[in-house]
């Protein structure tokens, strides 16, 4: 009998000192439970994913979604400026929301395509707006078509992407001639005619004129 006890003693001791080894040694209770990292990385879907490459997918996280992201957010500050009440430009802020509420309808589109072509979507930090004031509706406007020319380019580089013969996509590419290309085109024209017409109205008289194009705007 004491020698059954003493065995089943020294077993209970070695299993304890196993134990001890994978607890402490092997980086504590959480290792019990938890999967290998590698599992907790982003995985694309394969039932549903047909020609839709990872670059592309890392191309919509990095540079696509962001760009919008930045630009909704810039857009929402300009808007934010001219309503303040020693600016007072009401038509130039609803024409600056309008654009941020654009952009983010562009974020929203992109994370469910994403999810329709069964990639996987990883959200990055939203860059502040490099600018926050502006001395009049001429720069401001000036500043919208320098971000959206920056937002075009970005979608021809992903048109050429998925252009290319090492990443093919021809639904990518409908995509962004079907919903992006003459939307853009459209908003980079509309946004010179405004400067245009601002520009005419440079001189002694420019304050009544914009104020004036603001009401109209």
């Amino acid at each position: 009998m004491q020698a059954n006890t003493q065995t089943t003693f020294s077993f209970l001791f070695f299993l304890g000192s196993v134990f001890v080894s994978i607890v402490v040694v092997q980086g504590g209770w959480s290792n019990l439970f938890t999967m290998p990292s590698s599992a907790s990385e982003p995985m694309d879907v394969p039932m549903i994913s047909q020609n839709y490459y990872r670059s592309i997918n890392k191309f919509l996280n990095i540079e696509t979604i962001p760009r919008h992201q930045h630009a909704s957010y810039t857009y929402l500050m300009m808007s934010t400026y001219f309503s303040r009440s020693d600016v007072a430009l009401p038509g130039f802020a609803k024409y600056f929301r309008a654009a941020s509420d654009r952009e983010m309808a562009s974020v929203n589109f992109w994370v469910s395509y994403i999810n329709k072509r069964g990639g996987f979507v990883q959200f990055k930090t939203i860059k502040s707006p490099e600018v926050s004031t502006w001395t009049d509706g001429i720069e401001a406007l000036t500043y919208a078509l320098t971000i959206e020319k920056e937002i075009n380019e970005g979608l021809l580089v992903l048109h050429e992407k998925a252009s290319s013969s090492d990443t093919p996509d021809s639904h990518m590419k409908h995509t962004i001639e079907d919903q992006f290309m003459d939307p853009k085109v459209n908003t980079i024209k509309e946004i010179s005619d405004h400067l245009a017409a601002l520009e005419r109205m440079r001189g002694d008289d420019y304050g009544l004129g914009e104020y004036i194009f603001d009401e109209n705007l």
